[in-house]
């Protein structure tokens, strides 16, 4: 898994924690796929149609899940709220 600043420094877990390794793993997926030329690769092929502007900012919530301060950190009922509001 993927382990917050504020664990690792202080051994502080909060629900911030796991958004943390949630930005992490998006940032990942996103990094991974990119390498070959085309982010919106992350799109599942098995669409029919879909926005490509809406897809390509999935990510900065992403961004900001990663905040290494937790209190500049989402909660993922925030992130949930960004990402429903894409549709």
């Amino acid at each position: 898994g993927y382990i917050a600043p504020g664990y690792v420094m202080h051994g502080i877990v909060s629900v911030k924690t796991d958004v943390f390794s949630y930005g992490v793993l998006v940032l990942e997926i996103a990094w991974n796929l990119s390498q070959g030329g085309n982010t919106l690769d992350l799109v599942d092929p098995n669409l029919q149609k879909f926005n490509r502007d809406e897809a390509a900012m999935c990510i900065p919530p992403g961004l900001l899940c990663c905040q290494a301060n937790v209190a500049d950190r989402p909660d993922m009922n925030s992130v949930h709220l960004m990402l429903l509001s894409l549709e």
